[in-house]
């Protein structure tokens, strides 16, 4: 029945040619049996492959392909003795004038590379190649060439690296040792130990869709015992401080640069207020100046966060009014020119005018021997801040300073 549909694919009139198609392509499916699809397709096979090679119309060829395609993805390795045959033929048909043709070709092509020895499978692979490698190619053909190196390399084994194991294989390591941290709380000690240090060595991961998963895995680990977490704080700042120094944003954090921004200056109004000031004497030029800048950025929870980190900022350079152990006053200032601008500026966010009204206050208390000058312009503007009803509160709050 078979050859007789195949027959009248090849050789019959237009009208019984999509009939004995859609025949064939029902026969395959039904086909379960190893047995029974052998002797089908030691017939069948070879004469679609006919139907390819000899000069017939496109429309044929087509056809044959697609039901070449079908055969090959079911019965592959049934046929393996005709591997070689039909790669040969398959191949030729990439630079046919059709598109279509090539089109089902590479599908074709798709569908026998799974099955093909490694040996085969190089020299497809080396065919392609050359078929690129010639200049005066038309474009189509070229783009024709392209798909199917990226459908042959489909079929290679899974890419691993120097662990034997893929990126895929680790990104979901890290989500199961993640729901294990969540899920049993009793372990973290036994967590520390082992899994700790090695989520730290896997922060140079290569791959961005796991080296992202890693960090927040690494946030479970570190809501817990904080004894535990103080052994490990070395390894963790070295990682994340490697980290932070790529160009990759994904790394840092998913969103975008302005939350970077903002996470940026929390995490430095955080350590500053958890740290002794004089931790941060050395480094007090090169914060100052970010931190201001930062007070001057277009999008209003930047120049709120940074007014937070300013705050924090006068505190260091002054903490105590007895002692001096830095001289703070090139700082002065700058500082009170950044505050002002936000501070005398109506047309501003709610949260921008309390931040700066805030600052503001700390500064003058802490400063305010060195301000003498600049108060008359800036007290009135405190006091007008006390008459309006939105920013009422915050102004009359900042008079216990």
């Amino acid at each position: 029945m078979t050859d007789k549909l195949c027959d009248k694919l090849l050789n019959g009139k237009d009208q019984h040619r999509d009939t004995a198609s859609i025949a064939l392509k029902a026969v395959i499916v039904e086909v379960t049996t190893a047995s029974l699809s052998e002797k089908i397709l030691v017939s069948l096979a070879p004469q679609l492959i006919n139907g390819v090679t000899n000069g017939k119309s496109a429309e044929i060829k087509c056809e044959c392909l697609d039901i070449l395609s079908d055969v090959l993805h079911r019965f592959g390795n049934v046929i393996t003795k005709d591997h070689a045959y039909m790669l040969t033929a398959l191949l030729t048909q990439l630079s046919s004038t059709q598109a279509s043709v090539r089109k089902k070709s590479v599908s074709c092509i798709a569908s026998l590379a799974p099955c093909l020895s490694d040996d085969l499978l190089a020299k497809a692979t080396l065919e392609v190649i050359k078929l690129l490698k010639i200049k005066r190619a038309k474009s189509d053909i070229t783009r024709t060439n392209i798909q199917m190196i990226g459908a042959l390399s489909e079929s290679a084994d899974e890419y691993t690296d120097d662990e034997d194991a893929s990126w895929k294989v680790r990104r979901a390591s890290a989500k199961c040792l993640s729901a294990i941290i969540a899920s049993r709380p009793q372990m973290l000690s036994k967590m520390y130990q082992e899994a700790c240090p090695k989520l730290v060595d896997r922060f140079r991961e290569r791959e961005e869709n796991v080296k992202f998963t890693e960090p927040v895995l690494s946030i479970g680990i570190l809501c817990s015992p904080r004894w535990l977490l103080k052994q490990e704080v070395p390894k963790v700042v070295k990682s994340i401080n490697r980290q932070l120094r790529e160009k990759s944003i994904k790394t840092k954090d998913k969103s975008s640069t302005s939350n970077l921004k903002i996470e940026a200056l929390a995490f430095t109004r955080i350590v500053m207020a958890s740290h002794s000031p004089s931790v941060f004497h050395p480094y007090i030029q090169a914060l100052s100046g970010p931190i201001l800048s930062a007070i001057g950025d277009r999008y209003y929870k930047v120049t709120a966060e940074a007014l937070r980190v300013c705050g924090e900022l006068v505190r260091v350079l002054r903490p105590n009014f007895e002692e001096r152990s830095i001289d703070f006053r090139p700082y002065i200032i700058p500082i009170y020119k950044a505050i002002l601008a936000r501070l005398a500026n109506q047309d501003q966010d709610q949260e921008v005018k309390e931040c700066a009204i805030s600052c503001m206050s700390l500064v003058i208390a802490t400063f305010g021997d060195g301000l003498q000058r600049e108060l008359p312009s800036c007290l009135p503007i405190l006091v007008d801040r006390m008459g309006n009803e939105i920013t009422r509160l915050t102004a009359v709050k900042i008079y216990q300073s």
